[in-house]
């Protein structure tokens, strides 16, 4: 399953990933031509001036998280709250750690101020 706000990443990972069932929810193309016009804006400035519709926006990512949960493993983004909240309901559900790699930086549960990791993951 590809978590993602970028219509077409789903479609460049079946290309690379050839031989793989690469899944991701559709219906989204409304918020992601909101998401589009509004690019280089946070998300808290968007929803307040209502750039992009909330419901939509909350709807797209519950199902994101409530679906990464369910992965028997997890590449990621640590950094990202988002991330962090599935990895730990995988791992509730399982009743242990699940497997997983992070793009950005080691997992650390109080935002990598233990491992000497910026912002960056570096």
């Amino acid at each position: 399953f590809i978590a993602t706000d970028d219509p077409a990443v789903p479609q460049q990972a079946r290309a690379a990933l050839e031989g793989l069932r690469v899944v991701s929810v559709e219906g989204n193309e409304a918020l992601w031509t909101a998401m589009e016009a509004s690019k280089g804006t946070w998300t808290e400035d968007r929803l307040r001036t209502r750039a992009i519709p909330a419901a939509a926006l909350l709807r797209s990512t519950m199902v994101d998280i409530e679906l990464l949960s369910r992965a028997r493993a997890l590449v990621g983004h640590f950094g990202s709250n988002l991330s962090r909240l599935a990895y730990m309901l995988a791992a509730r559900r399982r009743g242990s750690h699940v497997p997983y790699v992070s793009v950005d930086g080691p997992w650390c549960y109080h935002w990598q101020m233990c491992c000497g990791v910026d912002d960056e993951g570096r």
